[in-house]
């Protein structure tokens, strides 16, 4: 009779685990983004479908398992031997399942996102970081302290242009170049590390080989910091970037304005 009872237990434990591991990897297909809507549908069928046989098989393991192996049959009963040999063959196929089924589930889910973190990976916008290399002085109403292009470099007080008027202006600044021609363009911001004792406004005009246009308009802070000028749809091409030209507007009636650096920051891919 133990000797029964062990089986038995062994059948329902077998049964329980199917039951757990079929329904965890069912919940991991459906919680994975798989692209291919086939795939998808047919890995969570095959989910169900295992839960429901390996069901079956371990029920009739556990009703049918004491006249597994000692259970006698007229050699002569047809009917009785293949019920025999069904049984037998659910148990067996149940377990296979168990065995093989987890891996493939695991290795085609964890296998898709490894090659999807990877291309993510490989998609990742680099930064170009392209500085102010001239100016032309086609204008000149702020005060420019230091050597030409004044705004190449963050090193305050060294080398900086400054105003305390409103309306003023000063350019044209170019800007390195790129060295780049094919790659796709993500962003473009025209950036300036720059501040306004009053914590007024300036103004920031891009030429982009063909007509000026203002990109934008930023309130500043009486401290230095990067203020950052939306370029994307003026700058949209390596060649306009290359041939980029800039000139500021002072905005405020009140303080000092001044700019230390500036530069183009390109994030492509």
């Amino acid at each position: 009779m133990r000797f029964k009872f062990r089986y038995r237990y062994i059948f329902l434990i077998i049964s329980i685990s199917i039951w757990i591991v079929s329904l965890y990897l069912a919940l991991i297909v459906l919680n994975r983004t798989i692209p291919n809507e086939e795939i998808h549908n047919n890995l969570l069928l095959l989910c169900i479908t295992t839960m429901l046989t390996s069901s079956y098989s371990m029920f009739l393991g556990v009703k049918y398992v004491n006249n597994l192996t000692n259970v006698k049959i007229n050699y002569f009963d047809l009917k009785k031997r293949l019920l025999l040999k069904f049984r037998k063959f659910s148990i067996l196929l149940s377990i296979l399942l168990f065995v093989i089924f987890p891996p493939i589930i695991y290795a085609y889910v964890y296998h898709y996102e490894a090659d999807n973190v990877s291309q993510m990976i490989i998609n990742v916008p680099e930064a170009l970081y392209l500085y102010v290399n001239s100016y032309d002085a086609s204008q000149t109403q702020w005060s420019r302290i230091g050597t030409n292009p004044y705004i190449a470099s963050v090193d305050y007080p060294t080398n900086y242009v400054s105003v305390q008027s409103i309306n003023q202006l000063v350019g044209d600044f170019g800007f390195q170049d790129s060295g780049k021609s094919t790659q796709p363009i993500n962003n473009v911001t025209i950036q300036l590390y720059s501040r306004q004792s009053a914590n007024g406004n300036m103004e920031v005009y891009i030429w982009d080989g063909a007509s000026w246009s203002l990109i934008g308009q930023i309130k500043l802070t009486s401290s230095f910091r990067w203020e950052n000028y939306t370029a994307t749809s003026v700058l949209n091409t390596w060649a306009k970037i290359d041939g980029a030209k800039m000139y500021i507007k002072s905005k405020s009636q009140q303080g000092t304005t001044e700019v230390d650096c500036s530069r183009i920051l390109v994030f492509y891919s």
